[in-house]
């Protein structure tokens, strides 16, 4: 596995999205998992609505609340795309993803072995400097997006929790567990529930979301790729057959056609 998926998979793991182990992709364990992530963002969007809608007479809290649902909504869906559309997103992987479609065109074969040339060569270089390119750029920000979410989701979490160490003041709590459980929060134990409820859901948005984000954007570069490989050999057919042939005889014309065909196939 490359090693761009090989982060892909290590991060969407840890939300029970296993599109990226294809060893996984029948596991009942997995698909459990999935589902439980799933019914804990239902449950995020459930509490998070219910504490927006009672509060709404306070712009404060209802505004502080509305960004904490906004999440839970973002959340929600992120799991829910990734878990009814998870078929889809399989096959779309393995034919932008896994392999490289566009080693299967002859032409493209053909100009791989190449080690010199012009224009054959310069698509030769063309095809495997956008396919790495693709994949480090696409990784390098998956990992920038994935650390500046997860800074600011721990910092919010641990912002209440150092004001009540400075302060001394134990009744200071966050917004969010109210959300999650609006009783008995000066109970140790409801009050860790909900730490330990309010943490993992926070984290599980930090994955699904920038998971399904960069899951989306890397198939979009692949299509746009192939698209740009596609247009350089059309743009530039002519020279391509005549380095192929050698000299523009009463063949280039099959050659062209056959080489269009292939663009289309």
């Amino acid at each position: 596995m490359d090693e761009a998926l090989l982060v892909f998979h290590r991060v969407l793991s840890f939300a029970g999205i296993p599109i990226y182990a294809k060893k996984n992709w029948d596991s009942k364990k997995w698909l459990c998992f999935q589902i439980f992530n799933f019914i804990i963002g239902v449950l995020c969007f459930v509490f998070t609505t219910g504490f927006v809608v009672v509060n709404s007479s306070d712009l404060l809290i209802f505004i502080q609340g509305a960004c904490i649902w906004t999440t839970g909504v973002i959340m929600t869906i992120s799991l829910g795309v990734c878990f009814v559309f998870r078929i889809e997103f399989r096959s779309f992987l393995v034919e932008m993803a896994f392999e490289d479609r566009m080693l299967e065109m002859p032409l493209i074969t053909y100009v791989i072995k190449l080690q010199e040339g012009k224009k054959l060569y310069e698509l030769k270089q063309m095809v495997i400097d956008t396919q790495n390119k693709l994949f480090r750029y696409t990784k390098t920000v998956f990992i920038a997006y994935l650390a500046s979410v997860w800074l600011v989701a721990t910092l919010y979490l641990c912002s209440k929790i150092y004001e009540m160490y400075m302060t001394e003041d134990q009744s200071l709590r966050l917004i969010a567990f109210e959300m999650w459980f609006p009783w008995s929060l000066n109970d140790t134990r409801v009050y860790t529930f909900s730490y330990i409820f309010n943490a993992y859901s926070g984290y599980l948005c930090c994955v699904a979301y920038p998971g399904l984000q960069l899951t989306i954007i890397m198939l979009v570069g692949q299509t746009i790729r192939q698209l740009r490989i596609l247009s350089f050999i059309l743009m530039n057919l002519d020279d391509l057959v005549v380095e192929i042939k050698g000299k523009k005889d009463g063949e280039w014309q099959y050659y062209c056609t056959l080489i269009q065909s292939q663009c289309v196939d």
